[in-house]
């Protein structure tokens, strides 16, 4: 990417993608290669995710080069959601400033997440994961060795979205 342009604004994240199941995205950036668009005045890192079912996420900082570093979540228009700078609770790193945020069953959406140093930069290992709150419903049709007709019906309003091509439920 060229230098300072890429990456360190909502308009050009880091994409991971959408997401339907658990996932764990872990990459290592040095911010000294961007440049400041939110937050303290060392440089930034944007990530971008999609989920299609509410998740359990944990955004972290953890085994950074950069010691004390910065999360902040984002929604899809750039309003914050949650921030963290020093984590000493549930889960924490090694280095309790190295940061950590846990959201709860956060909301099917896109958000992004900024990661920077507190007052340098360098290297930051952003890891976002993500756990479903449930599992994945699905109809049990049986075992059969032959071929075989089946029927029924489901509501799908009883469902979720889990199929990233449509946005409307699915039943499995």
């Amino acid at each position: 990417h060229l230098y300072g342009y890429s990456q360190n604004t909502m308009n050009s994240p880091v994409d991971i993608g959408s997401k339907v199941f658990s996932f764990t995205y872990t990459n290592t950036l040095n911010t000294a290669n961007y440049t400041n668009d939110y937050g303290r005045t060392t440089n930034d890192v944007y990530y971008k995710f999609t989920i299609t079912n509410g998740m359990d996420i944990i955004i972290s900082h953890c085994g950074s080069a950069v010691t004390d570093t910065y999360i902040y979540l984002l929604n899809s228009s750039g309003s914050l959601i949650a921030s963290n700078d020093d984590y000493s609770g549930e889960g924490k790193c090694s280095s309790t400033t190295n940061s950590y945020l846990k959201m709860t069953n956060l909301a099917a959406g896109t958000y992004y997440v900024v990661s920077e140093g507190y007052s340098q930069n360098g290297d930051i290992t952003t890891t976002i994961q993500g756990v479903p709150k449930s599992t994945i419903p699905f109809v049990n049709m049986g075992t059969y060795s032959t071929a075989f007709n089946y029927t029924d019906t489901k509501n799908t309003a009883n469902y979720g979205n889990y199929y990233v091509g449509r946005s409307t439920n699915d039943v499995f």
